[in-house]
């Protein structure tokens, strides 16, 4: 399959699986950019993440929806790259398909069911930050094993 956008030679498709996850991955990212916006216009709080006098309040519902969409913009370009990495390297597709959809997951229950809940220490946090910490991990030795043999070879 190729494509001529934009470019007068068909190219070959180089990264559909991160080019598709890229769509829900973005559109997460702005819904947690409008939720910030939401509440700074709600509270009159234009600058900053503190409501008042509190001091980082993790009740506080700007605060979280603010960290909530500093986690997942800390997490995922690392998981592009990733992603990105394997898919050029022959990794298959399918399996890259399932994985950025366990990351999305993961990413949507850290900040929905784990930070955007009363406290901020919902289960969804946990399984989200350990999740995310073992798909990291994870995709990064997949990575390594999928070039370990241009090393030997060389």
């Amino acid at each position: 399959m190729s494509t001529k956008i934009g470019l007068p030679v068909p190219m070959p498709m180089l990264l559909p699986v991160t080019g598709t996850a890229l769509v829900p991955f973005s559109a997460y990212f702005l819904f947690l950019s409008l939720r910030i916006t939401y509440h700074r216009l709600s509270n009159r709080k234009y600058v900053g993440t503190k409501m008042g006098d509190s001091n980082e309040d993790p009740k506080d519902p700007l605060y979280c929806a603010y960290r909530s969409h500093s986690n997942y913009a800390e997490n995922l370009p690392l998981a592009l790259a990733l992603c990105g990495v394997a898919e050029l390297n022959g990794a298959s597709r399918k399996t890259l398909a399932y994985s950025m959809t366990a990351f999305f997951v993961l990413r949507v229950l850290h900040a929905e069911f784990g930070m955007m809940i009363q406290s901020a220490l919902g289960l969804g946090r946990i399984l989200g930050y350990y999740g995310t910490q073992t798909w990291l991990t994870g995709m990064a030795i997949f990575n390594w094993v999928l070039v370990k043999d241009y090393w030997t070879a060389h």
